[in-house]
């Protein structure tokens, strides 16, 4: 569990080509729900394969939390 006084940054991984319809609605409400909080949030867009993968092992040790908006492919590369 994460210590609610750690201030670093949560990132979010998105793969713009993910979600339609409604759930663009979605991302923007997570947003503003991680920013409502107080955190800061970090925004990656993946533009090509292996994007995820190389955002989420440049941040892992700097993250409060790594967050994934994306596909099974783009989660998969995640972890």
């Amino acid at each position: 569990m994460t210590d609610r006084h750690d201030n670093r940054p949560v990132h979010l991984i998105i793969n713009p080509r993910s979600g339609y319809g409604g759930q663009k609605l979605l991302l923007a409400d997570l947003r503003a729900a991680v920013r409502a909080a107080g955190i800061e949030l970090v925004e990656h867009t993946t533009t090509a394969r292996g994007d995820a993968t190389q955002y989420a092992r440049s941040v892992a040790n700097s993250s409060r939390a790594i967050l994934v908006w994306g596909g099974d492919g783009t989660v998969n590369e995640v972890r």
